[in-house]
């Protein structure tokens, strides 16, 4: 089963690399949030979303990207977003200097983030970015990274999110999935996006429980309070 680039991906929240963000920022003395993965944030941070105007471009290609958050959180007042090619490749512009800025001042263009923390609109913020893709082909990962604070001055209960997004430039590329079970079905928070199959990998995802060879797309439910047939729903 062949699955193409998402225009639009929203994923659950994952682990970012320290290395991919600023190592000297920090939540402001208002709580607002910078890009900083070295403080403690609380989970159950926004809902992100990355839009690409061509979610498959042709090497050297120029596309508008569109960051969507959505605060998760009531308290919530202000967001920012850090986002990086998580290989350095290809390179941003900014669309509007004063609402984003590169993430590092050393003429680097693989990473951005907000120039002032954006004030949340009905729980809501967008910002607008182009991106070059590299001349080459391949497959290029997006590392977003976002958190959204409050005005109580404290950092340690601003909340977090990550997603990690592939687009690829001048192939049809492929999701594929580790299979630790060898149900046939792979487990969807594994995929990676990729130009030619990777050994050890599947195209097919949808595994709920990659660790238990009955627990699959399409198997018998039967009476044991697990989702047997991935679908959602236990014992139904």
């Amino acid at each position: 089963m062949r699955h193409g680039v998402s225009v639009i991906l929203s994923l659950a929240s994952l682990a970012i690399s320290v290395a991919l963000a600023p190592s000297t920022a920090s939540a402001r003395p208002t709580g607002e949030p910078q890009g900083c993965a070295n403080c403690h944030y609380e989970s159950d941070g926004p809902s992100l979303a990355l839009g690409f105007s061509n979610p498959t471009p042709l090497p050297g290609e120029l596309i508008d990207i569109t960051v969507e958050i959505e605060a998760n959180n009531s308290e919530a007042l202000r967001s920012g977003l850090f986002l990086a090619s998580a290989s350095g490749e290809g390179t941003f512009t900014l669309v509007d200097s004063e609402d984003t800025r590169y993430a590092f001042e050393d003429g680097d263009q693989s990473s951005v983030t907000h120039a002032e923390p954006r004030v949340l609109e009905n729980g809501r913020a967008q910002f607008q970015l182009q991106w070059t893709a590299p001349d080459s082909v391949g497959v290029t990962d997006f590392v977003l990274w976002s958190i959204t604070g409050n005005s109580n001055g404290e950092s340690d209960d601003d909340h977090h999110a990550t997603i990690r997004q592939g687009i690829a430039h001048g192939c049809d590329a492929l999701n594929y999935y580790e299979d630790l079970d060898g149900d046939g079905f792979g487990n969807e928070d594994s995929v990676q996006l990729s130009c030619d199959p990777i050994a050890g990998r599947i195209e097919q995802g949808g595994d709920c429980d990659d660790n238990n060879v009955e627990t699959f797309p399409g198997a018998t439910e039967v009476c044991n309070t697990v989702d047997d047939n991935c679908d959602g729903e236990a014992d139904e």
